[in-house]
């Protein structure tokens, strides 16, 4: 059985993105489908955008470890939603309303699985990772999307909000900062004795510009600051495991740490910014 939703036209907010118009022109008399044309301006970390004559006004706000947190109306009714990125992984989990989606990255296409309104979804998202351009087929919903444009068709009983969680997605993958740039990272070994210290790798989608490896205790103080690799392919950085700016470079106990990656693109006003969590034993 399809994923059969009651509701008016699709629509779309697209959370993290900053400045999205909505164009939706009026369906000729051959087609019941609703055209879509979403615009991509620019990026921040607040954004907001509204369409009142389709009923949806949105508000939303990213932090600093690309976690979206985003409200607003669809119609006559307030929603709260959040696109959560997994620490261990390349993958976001995607929620609103009875809606709740997982976006993993494959070599060639993305995978969404999840459940809307208690049916399962299991859809691809497919297309050129590194150009960002990509294409949906699902269940009434026909949308291709590159760099600063979705467009496409949606039938109308596709409800608004799981035409609005799709679209979404789609938004998010274009914005490099999100899922684009780094494809793995992970450190070995892990736990790691700290006076043997352990490596951290990542790799990268593109070359960059500059990347500044940051290591935090679970409270948020810097342990230590690292230059790292900002070639295409993988990239390593070893850490001996030392405390510089706390404790005189003396060994620290049993943690768990946070190693962030702060990637930065010559001519662009935005930083990627990744964390990821490590475990260390004190022998």
């Amino acid at each position: 059985a399809g994923v059969v939703f009651a509701g008016g036209p699709a629509l779309s907010q697209l959370p993290g993105i900053d400045g999205i118009k909505l164009d939706i022109p009026v369906p000729g008399p051959k087609s019941n489908n609703v055209w879509v044309n979403f615009r991509i301006n620019g990026f921040s970390s607040s954004f907001s955008f509204d369409d009142y004559s389709q009923g949806i006004q949105v508000n939303g706000y990213k932090d600093f470890d690309s976690n979206v947190r985003f409200s607003g109306r669809i119609d006559d009714k307030n929603f709260f939603g959040s696109l959560t990125r997994d620490f261990n992984g390349p993958a976001y989990t995607f929620e609103l309303g009875d809606i709740r989606l997982t976006v993993e990255r494959y070599a060639i296409h993305y995978k969404v699985t999840g459940t809307a309104a208690g049916v399962p979804v299991n859809m691809t998202i497919r297309g050129a990772i590194r150009e960002r351009a990509y294409a949906v087929s699902y269940k009434g919903l026909e949308l291709t999307s590159r760099k600063e444009q979705i467009t496409g068709t949606v039938d109308p009983s596709c409800d608004k909000t799981f035409a609005t969680a799709i679209a979404s997605i789609m938004a998010a993958l274009q914005t490099e900062d999100v899922l684009g740039v780094v494809e793995t990272a992970l450190n070995y070994p892990n736990p790691f004795v700290q006076n043997n210290g352990t490596t951290l790798t990542y790799t990268l989608l593109q070359q960059v510009d500059y990347v500044k490896i940051t290591v935090y205790d679970m409270y948020g103080k810097v342990l230590k600051e690292l230059d790292g690799g900002t070639y295409k392919g993988e990239n390593r950085v070893f850490w001996d495991g030392r405390d510089e700016y706390n404790s005189g470079g003396t060994v620290m106990g049993r943690k768990i740490y946070i190693w962030q990656l702060e990637i930065t693109q010559r001519g662009s006003q935005n930083r990627v910014i990744r964390q990821f969590k490590m475990d260390a034993v004190n022998r």
